[in-house]
């Protein structure tokens, strides 16, 4: 069962799994193994710490959990932010490897895309 809600800043740990695992599954074809090794976890929970503890207005992350109520782990997250008062854009969407095929990244998107909806008139991706 997939849930879906505002990341706290007590995520920070399990974003930055999460976030270094996909980044490191989804990219190894595309970025050096040595950025991609490189990359550190509690580099990553201090940035989630920060961002979350003092978050830009208009930013706005969504964790995806996996399980049951009272056994949910993170499993994915979404970073919405603004071009605009009007545009709204979807910067990140992240998806524990160990989940994909599971449906659980259609959930978030869903989400997000939801959420981005209900606070802008418009929305997209960037292509970085």
């Amino acid at each position: 069962m997939w849930h879906v809600r505002d990341a706290a800043p007590s995520d920070a740990g399990d974003l930055a799994v999460v976030h270094v695992a996909a980044w490191r599954a989804g990219h190894r074809r595309v970025l050096p193994d040595a950025v991609l090794d490189g990359l550190d976890v509690a580099a990553g929970a201090r940035h989630w710490e920060a961002v979350l503890g003092d978050p830009v207005p208009g930013t706005q992350v969504l964790v995806l959990e996996a399980g049951a109520p009272d056994d949910r782990v993170l499993a994915g997250l979404a970073v919405l932010g603004a071009r605009s008062p009007e545009v709204g854009v979807l910067e990140e969407i992240a998806v524990d490897p160990a989940r994909w095929g599971g449906g659980g990244g259609r959930v978030l998107l869903r989400a997000a895309t939801d959420a981005l909806a209900s606070d802008h008139d418009a929305a997209g991706v960037p292509v970085h």
